[in-house]
């Protein structure tokens, strides 16, 4: 078993119902909990005890009940109750756990079999063995596995991801165990950053590394109004290599039992992320990042705090609040639109030619009706 630190985050015991049959002639020799290798039940039984042990463990059977660790089976079942988190003062051969039945707290030994495999602290889970890829799912504790085979130091094992579905992933030995830490309800990710989101438009493959292994394939999002408008939020996380984009994203599993959220490292084609400001436009437009690190790498853009107008020559109505991709229209001296999504429907508002800032790579006289150029006449890649 691994290394446990000494840790007593808070978390509250929910009553449990003992749905076990009694056995004939069951007998309970010595002190309750007092033999040798197990622990006093008076000693834990006083104070908090959610507070003072850190670790749980979540039921998932009614098998053989233990007063002691090594004593006799006083009760049995044979049902199979929804995944509960338990308190555990004692996490041996046989766990010693804390169940609260009918306002009555006992200290009572389980079976680990009757336990649910999960993550003990955070650990790492990628597509191949071994640790070091960039790219995988960050478990916090508690999260449930589903050992599927050995290898060399670990473990593949399945884990329930809301964002890809079921997956098979691989998991070192020290990090998978019936009993976990306990963990409040923030996992301590921190929120997707606004100034670096992206989408992922339709079915993406999420890998390890650019042109690596798959972590797997993205679920289809219910977007705005269709199908074809579906997606899935990420944020950028560095510079584009190789034609891909080193993205994060958090991913709800979807396991029984207590919540949890993965953070997931992965990367995708530049070709499958698409700004936000194509939504709701015909076709889309892919993204390419190439060193911009949270920023936009669309030909043509206009930072944060740019004034917007609500017609060419009109009238100031708003400002960006971070910066902004916009398309360059085939006459230079034209005002650059727009489009904002709104409740209301889409909205078309203007910026100042001045005001644009064009990728370096690309010329754009705004004094000349040819408007811009990439020295490539066969692109044709008009952004209108």
């Amino acid at each position: 078993m691994p290394v446990r630190p000494v840790l007593a985050p808070v978390v509250v015991l929910a009553p449990l119902s003992l749905a076990c049959t009694e056995l004939e002639d069951a007998p309970v020799d010595g002190p309750w909990g007092g033999n040798e290798g197990g622990v006093l039940a008076e000693e834990v039984l006083t104070g908090t005890p959610e507070a003072d042990f850190s670790e749980r463990a979540l039921l998932i059977a009614y098998g053989d009940l233990r007063f002691e660790p090594d004593g006799p089976v006083v009760l049995r079942g044979d049902d199979e109750p929804w995944p509960q988190e338990l308190v555990v003062v004692d996490p041996g051969e046989r766990v010693g756990v804390l169940v609260e039945a009918h306002s009555v707290q006992l200290l009572l030994y389980l079976d680990r079999i009757d336990l649910q495999p999960t993550t003990w602290g955070y650990a790492w889970a990628g597509p191949r063995p071994g640790s070091g890829q960039e790219g995988g799912l960050h478990l916090p504790p508690g999260v449930q596995v589903f050992p599927v085979a050995s290898e060399a130091g670990g473990t593949w094992a399945e884990v329930d991801s809301g964002l890809l579905g079921t997956v098979e992933l691989w998991l070192d030995d020290a990090a998978v165990d019936e009993v976990y830490l306990a963990q409040e309800e923030d996992e301590g990710w921190e929120p997707l950053d606004h100034e670096s989101l992206v989408r992922l438009r339709g079915e993406v493959e999420l890998l390890d590394a650019p042109s690596g292994h798959s972590l797997g394939t993205t679920r289809l999002l219910e977007g705005y109004g269709s199908e074809d408008a579906s997606w899935v939020d990420a944020e950028v996380t560095g510079e584009t290599r190789r034609g891909y984009v080193p993205v994060r994203l958090l991913d709800p599993l979807t396991s029984r039992g207590p919540a949890r959220t993965a953070e997931v490292h992965a990367w995708v084609h530049e070709e499958d992320v698409v700004t936000e400001w194509s939504f709701g436009r015909s076709g889309g437009s892919s993204w390419g990042c190439g060193g911009c690190m949270g920023g936009w790498s669309s030909p043509a853009w206009v930072p944060a705090g740019t004034r917007v107008f609500d017609a060419e020559g009109g009238e100031v109505v708003g400002e960006t609040t971070r910066r902004r991709a916009v398309g360059l229209p085939r006459d230079s001296r034209a005002w650059p639109a727009l489009e904002v999504s709104t409740g209301w429907g889409e909205l078309t508002v203007h910026v100042q030619p001045e005001d644009v800032e064009v990728r370096e790579d690309l010329w754009w006289d705004r004094d000349d009706a040819d408007a811009w150029d990439s020295g490539d006449e066969d692109t044709g890649d008009w952004i209108d």
